[in-house]
């Protein structure tokens, strides 16, 4: 047993979500304790994971609207293995080659010149996927690939290189929920969608309890509470504006294809006025 707190705090009105990257990182890359992280790394990777070293704490002022930002969680655990873990919003097409090209990055960057390969130790990143279509079997919300032989399907021995993917869009939509099950609780309260549903999923484990009591704190300071809504209102903007880039994109490709037909027909000696017309192109379309 266990004893945790009667958490009161925030009203809903002022609901922060564990969502935002920003507030992913205040909870989970926190130096003050590890206690979070230790116990989400733990649920997702199966170990027990007694410490984790936070190697990228700084939150520069500035990242807050910086496209190329990435608030990510990189630490060092108490085996030697290197994981990075990231929030993701919202699933976007490139991010399968992204997420690869980080994996190896993680993996690479540990040994510098004049180093061996047997200073390598394992190289994990974690994705935590908010929305968005995936490829991904409908039926799992946490998924975990590693290298394999491809006939006999098992591990390649030593294997030092993990991908995972938890999809919180999956975990909401499922109607059997494991709630004895530690990351099926982390994944409920990063779905949490009032101060009320946090706080009742924070009593259920000590190391949930004390992400509330950070979410709390960065709702009771008002400097960090903008940052919270100015990162909020940065990543919404964002999405709109590739999707906006997007639908354009679609729309100039049906265009370009109109006028490529009609440059055929009037090479296969029809009036070129007449396709135009029947196209809904202009003729100066054509040159």
């Amino acid at each position: 047993m266990f004893y945790i707190m009667d958490i009161e705090g925030i009203e809903d009105e002022h609901f922060l979500s564990a969502q935002n990257d920003f507030m992913f990182k205040r909870i989970f890359g926190n130096t003050d304790t590890q206690l979070p992280l230790c116990s989400l790394l733990s649920a997702v990777l199966d170990v027990r994971v007694v410490s984790a070293s936070v190697q990228n704490p700084i939150f520069p002022r500035q990242i807050d609207t910086d496209k190329e930002s990435v608030l990510d969680i990189r630490a060092i655990l108490d085996n030697g293995s290197h994981v990075n873990v990231e929030m993701q919003v919202y699933y976007r097409d490139h991010f399968m080659k992204r997420t690869q090209y980080y994996l190896s990055k993680l993996y690479h960057s540990q040994i510098g010149k004049g180093g061996v390969y047997d200073d390598l130790k394992r190289a994990i990143v974690i994705n935590i996927l908010c929305e968005g279509r995936t490829k991904f079997p409908a039926e799992y919300w946490h998924n975990v690939y590693v290298f394999k032989e491809k006939r006999r399907n098992d591990q390649m021995p030593d294997g030092m290189m993990e991908l995972h993917f938890i999809e919180l869009e999956k975990l909401r939509k499922s109607s059997h929920l494991d709630e004895a099950n530690t990351l099926t609780l982390w994944g409920m309260f990063m779905n949490a969608q009032s101060t009320s549903e946090m706080k009742i999923i924070a009593k259920r484990d000590p190391a949930i309890c004390k992400a509330y009591t950070i979410v709390e704190e960065v709702a009771r300071n008002k400097e960090e509470r903008e940052r919270y809504h100015a990162r909020e209102a940065f990543l919404r903007d964002q999405i709109s504006n590739e999707e906006a880039a997007r639908k354009k994109g679609v729309v100039e490709g049906r265009a370009e294809g109109r006028v490529e037909a009609a440059r055929k027909m009037v090479a296969a000696g029809m009036d070129p006025v007449e396709v135009c017309n029947a196209i809904g192109i202009s003729v100066s379309d054509l040159d």
